[in-house]
């Protein structure tokens, strides 16, 4: 959302990024320090401060559509950053270890809408961060001349840090990284299968870290993993890959697109109990043989590279549909 309120201001399009609970009066920015970079002077404003007209162009994430109900007039988009979030949001308990494009956006197309089917209907513009989202919303019926691709980029200082990264085996740990917060039952197995084969790996959680924190851990180890649910294109496997890592992942939510994830296929797994020898397999393989493991993320390394450069295009195809409707 920040970085859309940045290249929006460089379009001269006078963007203001709205928070919840903020007094009208307030003159500090509530923005977490790591997104102030983005902001400008007079660049936020609270919630009620938004004026319902139709020359003004409301984005709201899937998590506060109904956020909508409140505005007659003013132009309407909905920004879909993650899908898992918005079926929880909406109270739809499904299991998301064995959800699949298939039975999620098939079987219950009706259902997964729910009551903010007439909001997002009648959306102005429905933007997908992820092609996951344009799978969801596309298997929901959503009009393609209402979808529109928008992501994000990873941030300028991991770009920077990532012209100057060593790959060499040699000067790095055999660390392993992973996210706590996503997948650690399956991950826990993936632990106590390597503790098994006595393999001298020192596994680390990204948990309770800066973002110069991650910076400097991603650049002195050999493998991330994430065998969460994906809910979009998410940020940590881009920095761990454009660090030197190697990235293994499951195939829940964005993992499971090659546009979303767009590491070589051996490198994603099911996570089922079957697969965990294979997956340590290939972790050991990634630390044992990281030099040559690392070229296998050369298209990815550069994918992302590339992402900021896409973003402006892509909001630039948007800043001109906003003006054409």
């Amino acid at each position: 959302m920040h970085q859309l309120l940045f290249f929006l201001n460089r379009l001269n399009k006078k963007a203001v990024i709205a928070y919840f609970g903020i007094e009208n009066d307030r003159k500090d920015s509530p923005c977490n320090e790591d997104f102030k970079e983005y902001l400008t002077n007079g660049s936020w404003i609270s919630i009620n401060e938004i004026e319902d007209k139709k020359e003004n162009v409301l984005i709201v994430p899937e998590t506060n559509i109904s956020l909508l109900k409140n505005y007659q007039y003013i132009t309407k988009v909905i920004w879909w950053l993650s899908v898992d979030n918005f079926l929880k949001v909406n109270n739809f308990f499904y299991n998301l270890k064995n959800i699949s494009i298939k039975n999620a956006f098939g079987k219950t197309i009706k259902k997964l809408l729910g009551e903010n089917k007439f909001l997002i209907n009648n959306a102005d513009l429905n933007l997908c961060q992820s092609f996951y989202a344009i799978k969801f919303l596309k298997s929901n019926h959503i009009e393609s001349k209402k979808i529109l691709y928008l992501s994000d980029y990873v941030n300028d200082y991991y770009l920077k840090e990532s012209n100057n990264i060593d790959r060499n085996e040699t000067k790095r740990d055999n660390i392993v990284f992973y996210n706590p917060a996503k997948g650690f039952k399956f991950t826990k197995k993936i632990i106590k299968q390597s503790n098994m084969h006595n393999l001298k790996i020192r596994w680390v959680a990204i948990k309770n870290m800066t973002n110069y924190m991650i910076l400097e851990n991603f650049k002195r180890g050999k493998v991330y993993i994430d065998f969460g649910n994906h809910p979009g294109k998410d940020r940590l496997p881009r920095e761990a890959a454009i660090l030197g890592c190697c990235v293994i992942t499951g195939k829940r939510g964005s993992a499971k697109f090659q546009e979303d994830v767009a590491i070589p296929h051996c490198y994603k797994f099911d996570d089922k109990n079957i697969e965990v020898n294979n997956i340590v397999n290939r972790i050991y393989y990634c630390l044992n043989n990281y030099s040559k493991a690392s070229n296998d993320f050369l298209n990815y390394r550069n994918k992302i590279k590339q992402e900021k450069t896409k973003f402006l295009v892509d909001v630039k195809s948007f800043s001109n549909i906003i003006d054409s409707i």
